[in-house]
């Protein structure tokens, strides 16, 4: 029967969190991860996942670990923060899930889930480095980045605007986040100002989601104030 040193190397090879099925799956006892957690060796940032214990602060580690609870995508506001389109931090964690996924209540991390269509859900996607991301944007949805260790799987950039255009046009999100209009305003402004977004994802995606005439109509005003 596998031991402390089996299932600390288990967790070790998976970046240092592993979710518990899969730990239980290489027939390493619940109890075995008992003892770590009480021993300072493992901790529990949500349910069902186990973390190596670190006395060095990750700001993504507890992001990182509701997204490998749910299989979620971050996505809206959270990847405006992770890509640098906006100026602002949030507490909120929000994830993209496919809609017909059923999803818990998640402890006392604040996630907001956001149920896409399959249409929509931004699968599959290709794994790359951090560095890679800032280059590799006609890549398909999500990306996968690493930071400070913790894997994410987060919208593209040009995505992540078009996301937060299209739900600052919908009233019922617009109740929750009255905001949200000056938000994507941001964003987008942020985007093609940085001049590193991939135009073509980003026409292609605005025509897929619905939102391809509020885009053109953008990118005409920003090319306007250019010649100016």
């Amino acid at each position: 029967m596998p031991g402390r040193d089996d299932a600390f190397q288990f967790i070790l090879e998976r970046g240092g969190m592993a979710r518990q099925r899969d730990i239980v799956a290489a027939e390493i006892n619940p109890n075995t991860l008992a003892q770590m957690v009480s021993n300072g060796i493992l901790e529990v940032p949500t349910r069902g996942v186990y973390r190596i214990a670190s006395d060095v602060f990750d700001p993504w580690s507890d992001t990182q670990a509701i997204m490998l609870r749910t299989d979620g995508v971050l996505c809206m506001r959270s990847a405006a923060e992770f890509h640098g389109l906006t100026d602002q931090t949030h507490r909120d964690i929000w994830l993209a899930i496919p809609r017909h996924k059923a999803h818990d209540k998640a402890d006392d991390l604040p996630v907001r889930f956001m149920k896409w269509g399959w249409e929509r859900f931004p699968y599959p996607f290709e794994g790359m480095g951090v560095d890679a991301v800032q280059q590799e944007y006609d890549r398909e949805f999500p990306v996968i980045a690493t930071v400070g260790g913790a894997k994410l799987r987060v919208t593209s950039p040009e995505r992540t605007v078009l996301d937060l255009l299209r739900y600052s046009c919908n009233n019922r999100y617009l109740k929750a986040q009255p905001d949200a209009a000056m938000f994507a305003d941001e964003a987008f402004r942020i985007l093609v100002k940085e001049k590193t977004y991939n135009e073509r994802n980003l026409r292609d995606w605005a025509a897929r989601l619905g939102v391809g005439e509020i885009v053109q109509a953008r990118l005409d005003a920003h090319y306007a104030m250019q010649r100016h």
